[in-house]
């Protein structure tokens, strides 16, 4: 196992070390995460198990810096996961780490900027939300400095 993102509902969202993403449902069922293609999501580095869709959800970053979410799964119901689009109308990309919770889900970029997407959970359209950058008081993009991590 390489990462484990927590989620409600006796719900664990488990990267095992070959980068495939599983759902673990309470106590003893595991589900493949998959998105709309019905393919399974592979060479996932990193995953929060908040979502603003559901308390089972979740988000993942890619090895390619992809970011994608989904409701949730368990033994009756299958919630494909889907890619973040940003307000450039393209994926969100270059993404390092991503944080959620029931209301909004947060990225930083290799850039270190970071992006936001969601505001209100029992309105979130399956994939509706778009990603934006954060602004400081100036409305200048935020930019967190972690260490010697971010490229120019």
């Amino acid at each position: 196992m390489a990462n484990i993102g927590p989620t409600g509902n006796g719900v664990l969202n488990i990267i095992t070390s070959d980068g495939l993403l599983w759902g673990f449902d309470f106590p003893n069922n595991i589900y493949p995460l998959r998105d709309v293609n019905n393919i399974q999501l592979t060479n996932i580095l990193d995953v929060d198990g908040a979502s603003m869709y559901s308390d089972s959800g979740g988000v993942g970053v890619k090895s390619d810096g992809t970011v994608w979410q989904w409701m949730g799964i368990n033994k009756t119901n299958y919630y494909p996961a889907f890619q973040v689009q940003s307000t450039t109308g393209l994926a969100l990309q270059n993404v390092s780490t991503i944080a959620g919770t029931n209301v909004n889900t947060v990225a930083l970029k290799n850039d270190c900027t970071v992006w936001q997407w969601g505001n209100d959970r029992s309105k979130a359209p399956l994939g509706g939300f778009l990603a934006s950058p954060v602004n400081d008081s100036t409305g200048k993009p935020l930019s967190l400095i972690v260490g010697a991590a971010c490229a120019p």
